[in-house]
């Protein structure tokens, strides 16, 4: 599995695409093969996005897991900045991901019995102030960066 592509889709969104192949050519003979993402984030299950910033109830499953047949080839991966709310404060979200594997007869196996294909490392999500009450959101992911600025 590598990274084909990276954008700043501006509004702070950073989109991803992952391509892999099967060892043998073929991707038919990943048939009983699922490949997809998990994050985790740090605090308890679920996350919740502290807010402010973030509007309440910006919450998700930790860990964050998804799947796709892996005879597919291609995943996309979009990192949207989600919602704030004022009064804005300084806060930063640290996440870790992983893209991962699992073939078998059912393939819908728990998350454990993952294989990993790729260690992305840290996501970090940040709202800082600056001069003059600007306030700003920034994401890095694999030396990617996206930003708001201001933040409305």
């Amino acid at each position: 599995m590598h990274q084909t592509y990276v954008e700043d889709q501006g509004d702070g969104t950073l989109y991803f695409k992952y391509e892999w192949e099967s060892t043998t050519g073929d991707k038919a003979d990943l048939g009983n093969c699922l490949v997809g993402e998990k994050v985790d984030y740090q605090g308890g299950n679920p996350f919740c996005a502290p807010s402010p910033p973030w509007a309440s109830g910006q919450c998700k499953d930790n860990p964050y897991t998804k799947s796709h047949p892996a005879t597919v080839g291609l995943m996309g991966d979009i990192h949207t900045p989600g919602s704030f709310t004022t009064p804005y404060q300084v806060a930063s979200i640290t996440a870790t991901q992983v893209y991962q594997y699992h073939c078998g007869p059912d393939c819908c196996m728990g998350v454990g019995e993952y294989i990993t294909l790729l260690d992305i490392g840290s996501i970090w999500r940040t709202v800082t102030e600056g001069e003059g009450d600007v306030w700003r959101y920034s994401i890095i992911k694999s030396g990617a960066y996206a930003e708001i600025l201001p933040l409305p």
